[in-house]
């Protein structure tokens, strides 16, 4: 059985995009985890906030929504 081999592709990188690769952060900071819990919180809230008429209508004995 012969395999067969695929090119490898060839990327081209200039000097000033080496420069701006070498300033990204590949880690989280204090900052982004704090931001990203805030926004975690608000979310949950939210849909709990939203879903909550509903949830009250509903009536597991009857199955019936909106009384």
């Amino acid at each position: 059985m012969t395999q067969i081999k695929t090119p490898q592709p060839v990327f081209e990188t200039t000097a000033s995009a080496l420069r701006e690769k070498s300033k990204l952060r590949r880690h989280f900071r204090r900052f982004d985890m704090f931001f990203y819990l805030i926004c975690t919180v608000v979310t949950i809230d939210t849909r709990e906030a939203a879903t909550e008429p509903v949830a009250a209508s509903y009536d597991p004995v009857d199955g019936a929504c909106g009384r």
